[in-house]
């Protein structure tokens, strides 16, 4: 057999049978629901989830807020400095300083959109978890 050529590439005409397909169940009961109150998952525990999530995901939000923040302050200390182009700098200060307030903004959103979904998980009979401070 000459190099490069591998064996089950050899004869084109030979084909494999195609994969079986699985079709999904016709019962419903018995896939996973992602929707609140399902009797599978327990609308409780998703509902939980969801808000755990949701804090965290305004965690992310609080530390890139931070991170603009810390971007800007180098900005404002360049132009304090003189180094570069004064213009430049308050520039993307100014920038940054948005950036924060856009992030903060989303972290806000993300922090009610836990206790939404808290308020859910409460109603549903589970217990919140105690705040932390």
């Amino acid at each position: 057999m000459p190099s490069g050529q591998h064996p089950e590439l050899a004869d084109s005409r030979v084909h494999l049978p195609a994969p079986p397909r699985h079709h999904p169940p016709c019962d419903p009961q018995g896939a996973p629901s992602r929707h609140v109150g399902s009797p599978v998952v327990g609308g409780a525990t998703t509902a939980s989830l969801r808000a755990k999530l949701h804090e965290l995901a305004a965690e992310f939000h609080e530390l890139a807020a931070s991170i603009h923040d810390w971007r800007a302050e180098e900005h404002a200390q360049a132009v304090r400095d003189s180094v570069g182009d004064a213009d430049f700098h308050e520039l993307w200060a100014d920038l940054r300083r948005t950036a924060a307030a856009v992030e903060r903004g989303s972290a806000y959103e993300e922090r009610h959109a836990a206790m939404y979904w808290r308020s859910h998980a409460e109603g549903d009979g589970a217990g919140a978890p105690p705040a932390e401070s």
